[in-house]
């Protein structure tokens, strides 16, 4: 997921996120969008510009430490030390 947020209340901001096929959840100033793939950013972008909703930070959600020095595709038997 991505957190968005903006710096106003923009009533319309989720709900046109999810005409665009974006799940949101979250409402006000704070939303978390599920990240299907690049687009969602330029979708969030674009719907941020159509709305004048002023971005304060879109950034992708870590929920675990874990997740900030490892990978989902990282192989964890290349992390072992050889010796």
């Amino acid at each position: 997921q991505i957190v968005v947020e903006v710096d106003d209340e923009v009533p319309d901001f989720a709900a046109k996120l999810i005409a665009r096929g974006l799940d949101v959840t979250g409402s006000g100033l704070s939303l978390r969008v599920t990240l299907k793939d690049e687009s969602t950013y330029d979708t969030v972008r674009d719907v941020a510009a159509e709305l004048n909703a002023p971005l304060a930070r879109m950034e992708l959600s870590r929920h675990k430490l874990e997740e900030l020095f490892t990978s989902k595709t990282a192989d964890p038997s290349s992390l072992r030390s050889s010796g």
